[in-house]
């Protein structure tokens, strides 16, 4: 049997293959009536969505009592079929079908993430019939919440008045854009219930509250855009963290496009070609509160001259900017969800701001190696050095603009308390400055072989020869040895460092005492 990797590879009538699929949403489970289907939207670990559908029949395992939403599984012996109902709820072309031979085995999680896919309002208002097809997710500011109301229909057999009810509310995205939504039935009463307990806390003070929505599909109402609850799929969370994004970041983002002054360090700062010729300089800024945004300063003419005083590692007071929603051509370098752009009337002029924080990122060695696409955000290090390789050169063509110099690499080793390690490969002017570095450091005369610190701003995860690495990026990404910071103590983790290896020689001499006697 097959094993699939992503649900994009499933053709039609494809049967003998197996693929470790996530629950996404699950209903009509169990069935209420004996002519009635479960129907599931599955995603798989590239957040890739499909269909599914599970017939009432005899099946040769007990599978279905232990389906659970949002747990991962590995589906076995099923069928691929082109789709039996005018309902859809994903974009793949083919849904699956179960069989009698079919089995979901419950698995360990493939991956940490919820595979949120954030829709655009503006998308949403001019979707086409054919986005109409399939659900969507989306994100904003709840603005407003009108009664509960109810449909003037006549009821169908078996049908409660309770899915007559609908509720009408709007939210607002970090743009100030508007959508409104509606909610029948069940969703109603779950958008109710968690809205209630929100606003009847103790220590509401009328704070911004976030909705997630989730699989509601792209309608009317009264004439205008809207998104609508879909019965059985839809689901709607109210200021719940996801793993693909922050919640206090997307908090940050609404404040800042209400804010006409941002007080803002630079992280870094370099200039950037684009696709017409031209260079623009890109910047990583960071607030007091440690959230990081992208901004960019286009190669136009500016009423103050401002950029001859940007410098990094200082504080600014940026006034009349453009804030904008990341070009999904563009390269990213923050996850924050929104990016600022510098206009005609824009000024930063410098500030002095007391702030003891120097605003790392560090990682895991384990969220390094296995890192999802997701997780190939900019990130930091601090770990000590353990490995140097040789300069090398990557066999690539040299961009427009660029030298041999660029292809140039160093690769080495970062290790932690545990011992566990971390690969890393500095590129262009990043290994010759890590080459000079260390060997300013191991050529000292009072050097005798103990940790050297490093430090890593600004390096992307990326996947070199077959394994996932620490990967320095042009412009942005600077690297530190031994260095001084307020919140990084290289002494005491120096310290702490040596203290661990001694405790662990300690252990495994007394292992080898005990095996001798």
């Amino acid at each position: 049997m097959v094993l699939v990797s992503s649900l994009s590879d499933l053709q039609r009538r494809m049967t003998y293959c197996m693929i470790y699929v996530k629950i996404m949403s699950i209903w009509n489970h169990p069935p209420k009536n004996r002519d009635e289907i479960t129907t599931m939207i599955l995603a798989d670990v590239k957040g890739k969505r499909m269909d599914a559908t599970i017939p009432t029949r005899v099946y040769n395992e007990n599978f279905r009592t232990r389906l659970r939403e949002g747990k991962w599984y590995l589906l076995l012996d099923y069928k691929v079929v082109l789709p039996t109902r005018s309902v859809r709820y994903s974009q793949h072309p083919y849904e699956i079908e179960f069989t009698c031979k079919t089995s979901m085995d419950h698995v360990r999680s493939r991956s940490r993430w919820n595979f949120f896919q954030e829709y655009d309002f503006h998308m949403i208002k001019i979707a086409k019939p054919e986005e109409k097809k399939f659900v969507v997710d989306t994100i904003g500011l709840i603005h407003s919440v009108e009664p509960v109301e109810i449909l003037p229909w006549v009821s169908r057999p078996g049908e409660l008045d309770e899915e007559k009810r609908y509720i009408t509310f709007t939210i607002k995205d970090i743009l100030g854009r508007f959508m409104n939504c509606v909610a029948l039935g069940k969703a109603c009463e779950d958008f109710l219930l968690q809205w209630e307990e929100r606003v009847s806390r103790v220590q509401y003070t009328h704070e911004k509250i976030i909705a997630s929505i989730r699989f509601w599909r792209i309608s009317e109402y009264k004439g205008n855009p809207c998104l609508l609850a879909e019965e059985g799929c839809s689901r709607t969370f109210i200021d719940l963290n996801f793993p693909d994004f922050d919640l206090a970041h997307y908090i940050s983002a609404f404040s800042i496009c209400e804010e006409e002054e941002l007080k803002e360090e630079i992280l870094s700062l370099w200039k950037e070609p684009t696709s017409s010729w031209r260079t623009e300089i890109r910047m990583i800024l960071a607030d007091e509160k440690g959230n990081r945004i992208d901004a960019t300063i286009p190669n136009r003419h500016y009423n103050w001259n401002f950029q001859a005083v940007l410098k990094p590692g200082l504080w600014y007071r940026m006034s009349d900017f453009e804030v904008l929603r990341p070009d999904e051509k563009k390269t990213k370098y923050s996850c924050f969800p929104i990016e600022i752009k510098c206009i005609a009337d824009t000024t930063m002029w410098p500030i002095t701001l007391e702030c003891p924080y120097s605003f790392f990122y560090f990682v895991f060695p384990q969220t390094v190696e296995f890192a999802q696409e997701e997780d190939k955000e900019f990130v930091t290090g601090k770990r000590f050095c353990n490995a140097v390789t040789t300069i090398k050169r990557f066999p690539y063509v040299c961009q427009n603009g660029g030298t041999y110099y660029e292809s140039r690499y160093v690769a080495f080793k970062l290790v932690d308390y545990e011992g566990k390690e971390i690969k890393c490969c500095a590129v262009g002017r990043c290994c010759e400055l890590f080459v000079n570095k260390y060997a300013q450091q191991i050529s000292k005369i009072t050097y005798n072989y103990q940790p050297i610190v490093v430090v890593l701003r600004g390096w992307r995860i990326k996947e070199v020869f077959g394994a996932n690495v620490l990967m320095s990026e042009h412009g942005c990404s600077h690297l530190y040895l031994n260095p001084r910071f307020p919140d990084v103590d290289v002494p005491r983790y120096i310290h702490d460092f040596i203290e661990n290896q001694r405790a662990d020689d300690d252990n495994v001499m007394m292992e080898v005492v005990a095996e001798n006697q």
